[in-house]
């Protein structure tokens, strides 16, 4: 395992803020124990807003279910679906309408909550700040009695909570809320070459990582296996750097690099990518004609990370980079896709060991409380220009954009704790065991 990584640049700026104090004694937490508290904060709130990392972590908590048999994450999920949908038809949207694409205007009577009433309806702060764009912000009426949630156009990741709903419970209605909005994910043929005024960041290969492939499990439609394939292996041709296996964060936007790309290796980016394409490899047929290069695919950005994992088992937030802080958000899809890869069988036993090192050094920034430590704040290209800028970011705690990374990391690593207990106590009932005898 790499211990040294490269320096930084020199020059670097400082962080915006500084990474969390690491505590001197181990930390012996098993995985649910420390989940159960990030999804409890998590879920302490009524509501969230409509967007990407509410996504996640909604995915982080349906799979914590699927590996516990805990339900109440399920539940939570599912009541914030049904409310999204009621609170909806107040825009006069219909049910089976794209929930990546809202009203284009604010219905009359509906506003932005005041700080205080962000904390007497039960807002989730991060997403009732001021700060938040009106895009994807959280609205009141007048009177306080309705607080409906107002989608932007990347909130599309939650197309694959909707199917992860269906998949779990059977509950028709699920899938019926989607089938508008799944046709239109299918287009001919994805297209992301390099040319003038065009643009296309990493972030993005989530959405039909957990979206495409699962809707061609659940509905037996092949297209949505095709388009998995394609729209991965387009983000590959354009954003994997061939020198290192790493993937940039994105093409097109004003950056130092000559070749138009973000300078370096964003560590939640190549978590991004590597989260896409075991979920994508998880629901995907295998007699697809683009399985092997979807695995291959994989495989070779697994074994490139593997380079960049430190000492105490974490990636930093730029890969490469020792001096850039350890990132929990980028770990956390690391150590989900290491443990789910190799727990599939499509990944050498070394990557769980790596996962279960990962989740490790995970232990060290979240909280008893379950308040999750250094992680990246929201990263667009706009604001990443040269190197240092990704040093600048700040790292606040319990930023929406940890939370689903380690209950994601979480559940697959409660697999793996079980099927240990389970084997240790397998040995110690074996009648082969003359230990002590």
């Amino acid at each position: 395992m790499s211990t040294d990584l490269p320096a930084g640049p020199a020059g670097s700026a400082a962080p915006a803020a500084s990474p969390a104090p690491v505590p001197a004694a181990p930390d012996r937490r098993g995985a649910l124990e420390l989940a159960r508290p990030v999804a409890a904060r998590y879920m302490s709130y009524k509501y969230h807003c409509w967007h990407y990392p509410e996504g996640v972590t909604f995915l982080g908590l349906l799979y914590l279910t699927e590996a516990t048999g805990e339900t109440r994450y399920c539940e939570y999920v599912a009541g914030q679906i049904k409310n999204f949908h009621a609170t909806r038809r107040l825009w006069g949207e219909p049910d089976e309408s794209d929930p990546g694409y809202g009203a284009k205007q604010m219905a009359p009577g509906f506003r932005r909550p005041t700080p205080e009433e962000v904390a007497r309806l039960g807002i989730c702060p991060f997403c009732g700040a001021a700060a938040r764009s009106p895009h994807d912000a959280l609205l009141v009426q007048d009177d306080l009695s309705v607080v409906c949630v107002r989608p932007r156009n990347d909130s599309r990741i939650q197309n694959g909570i909707w199917l992860e709903l269906y998949r779990q419970t059977k509950e028709e209605q699920y899938l019926d809320w989607q089938r508008a909005a799944l046709a239109k994910m299918i287009v001919k043929q994805p297209d992301y070459t390099k040319r003038a005024g065009f643009k296309k960041l990493i972030d993005a290969s989530f959405l039909p990582g957990i979206t495409l492939a699962r809707a061609g499990a659940v509905t037996g439609d092949r297209r949505y296996h095709d388009q998995a394939v394609l729209q991965l292996a387009e983000f590959t041709k354009l954003l994997r750097d061939p020198a290192t296996g790493l993937f940039h964060q994105a093409w097109g936007w004003p950056t130092d690099d000559p070749d138009g790309y973000t300078p370096g290796h964003w560590g939640r980016g190549n978590g991004w990518i590597i989260g896409a394409l075991i979920e994508t490899l998880a629901f995907l047929p295998e007699d697809h004609p683009g399985r092997a290069a979807t695995l291959k695919t994989f495989q070779d950005l697994c074994a490139a990370l593997a380079r960049y994992q430190d000492a105490a088992g974490m990636w930093h937030n730029v890969v490469a980079r020792a001096d850039s802080v350890p990132e929990t958000s980028a770990t956390g899809l690391i150590v989900f896709a290491y443990a789910k890869g190799a727990r599939l069988g499509l990944l050498a036993p070394e990557y769980r060991a790596r996962a279960v090192r990962g989740f490790a050094g995970l232990r060290r920034y979240v909280r008893p409380d379950g308040t999750v430590l250094n992680t990246c704040t929201g990263t667009g290209p706009a604001v990443i220009h040269k190197l240092a800028d990704y040093y600048a970011r700040p790292l606040p705690p319990n930023d929406p954009h940890g939370d689903g990374p380690v209950l994601l990391a979480a559940s697959e690593i409660v697999r793996i704790e079980r099927e240990e207990a389970a084997a240790a106590a397998a040995a110690e009932r074996s009648p082969h065991d003359f230990r002590g005898r």
